[in-house]
């Protein structure tokens, strides 16, 4: 997704925040545009060329708007993965701007300590095998000793 606006208008000024390069492009049938292979996206007739305006700062007489694309944009994720911090600083800086510049308040960047399990197939196979052999173990051990008390 990807901002447009007039840029004709005379009673409201545009400043594009964050914008993508020349290269880039904006698929209109991401589907149909994967390859299966590679898993890439690649361009298609019909795509939106870039660059791209993925913020958009709008400034009338008595009111500005930021708008940008997704928050997606400020996560730890792709922040690193496209920017090298650069988004999370711009963030920082629209909302400094809505402040008035007033330092009042200090926020700190919250550093992710969630660490995720990741369990390949074969792992879940061979762990789900092992618990079945054990339940199953179990229940005939428990039929051996049932059927030889039984006997007695």
């Amino acid at each position: 997704m990807a901002l447009s606006y007039d840029k004709n208008t005379k009673d409201i000024s545009y400043a594009e925040l964050l914008t993508t390069s020349k290269d880039s492009f904006l698929s209109t049938d991401p589907k149909e545009a994967q390859d299966p292979q590679t898993g890439s996206i690649k361009e298609q007739r019909g795509d939106v060329k870039g660059p791209l305006v993925l913020g958009l700062k709008a400034v009338a007489k008595k009111s500005t708007a930021v708008i940008f694309t997704s928050d997606q944009l400020f996560t730890n994720a792709a922040d690193q993965q496209v920017s090298g911090g650069k988004n999370l600083k711009l963030f920082g800086q629209v909302i400094r701007t809505f402040s008035n510049g007033k330092t009042d308040f200090v926020t700190v960047p919250v550093k992710q300590t969630t660490s995720y399990l990741t369990v390949t197939l074969k792992q879940a196979m061979v762990t789900g095998f092992f618990m079945m052999a054990i339940v199953i173990l179990i229940l005939v051990y428990g039929i051996v000793v049932f059927v030889s008390r039984r006997r007695k």
